[in-house]
């Protein structure tokens, strides 16, 4: 899980690093006649990362720390390998009048972990509800009758009411169920094969198909794809109120994109 939440930030580099969890520290390391002594929780050499902590998959800021230290895994990367890291590494810890936090480096993997403080504190958590939103034509999802099992999901204009409201839950594996505040039913489809298939409500099973990643843009709104094969949700009819919604070939554009809102 923290490599799918790390991922939308990072790409492939979160496959090459190799993480030690529960490490021993370096308290000093240094260059010549420069020597820092940080006292951090977790550093970084190129492609190995340590941390100081046990692995904890639910400790946000475990998360925030990683993001920080392959911050450093890219910069290695960038300038060519550990050797040119260092170098630049020192050079610029020099420039900052030997203080660690000024160093130019150290502010650029803060500001990466902010963002991606920022970017978690945006993804809905467990039992989130939200409404979830076209940013066309500010259109939500609902559908009409609670009692049906395989009901089709529409666009609809907005009320805010119990048949517009999803619970969000995270699976802790990198997607979500989307789960209906009114009768427990899920959202989830019939067909894989098929593109513009409708997508419908179902009684719940956890299976793959009633799996969602939940995919960040830079704008904030988000991308909603299925598990089962790159699919995200979308629609065809931006005029027309009820407009059913059906699973499409991604290509990212705006009816492609949802606002998830707190009601």
């Amino acid at each position: 899980r923290q490599k799918e939440l790390l991922r939308p930030e990072f790409g492939s580099l979160v496959d090459k690093v190799r993480i030690k969890y529960g490490a021993d520290m370096l308290d000093r390391w240094g260059s010549g006649d420069f020597v820092i002594s940080p006292g951090s929780l977790g550093q970084t050499f190129c492609d190995r990362i340590y941390i100081q902590a046990p692995f904890n998959e639910n400790d946000e800021s475990q998360l925030i720390l990683l993001a920080h230290e392959l911050e450093h895994s890219r910069q290695c990367e960038k300038f060519g390998g550990m050797s040119n890291f260092g170098y630049r590494y020192f050079k610029e810890f020099k420039k900052a009048n030997q203080n660690y936090e000024n160093n130019l480096l150290e502010r650029e993997a803060r500001e990466v972990a902010d963002r991606f403080d920022r970017y978690l504190a945006s993804l809905p958590s467990n039992n989130n509800i939200r409404l979830i939103k076209s940013p066309i034509n500010s259109r939500v999802l609902d559908f009409t009758n609670s009692e049906r099992n395989k009901e089709p999901v529409i666009l609809v204009n907005e009320h805010r009411g119990n048949s517009q409201q999803w619970q969000l839950i995270d699976l802790q594996n990198g997607y979500y169920l989307i789960k209906s505040m009114v009768n427990g039913r899920v959202l989830d489809f019939t067909n894989s094969e098929r593109n513009k298939e409708p997508v419908i409500l179902v009684n719940e099973h956890r299976g793959n198909s009633q799996q969602w990643k939940l995919e960040q843009l830079s704008n904030g709104r988000f991308i909603i794809i299925s598990k089962v094969n790159g699919r995200v949700l979308d629609f065809t009819n931006s005029e027309r109120n009820k407009e059913p919604l059906i699973l499409v070939n991604k290509h990212g554009g705006t009816s492609q994109q949802w606002i998830l809102e707190i009601p």
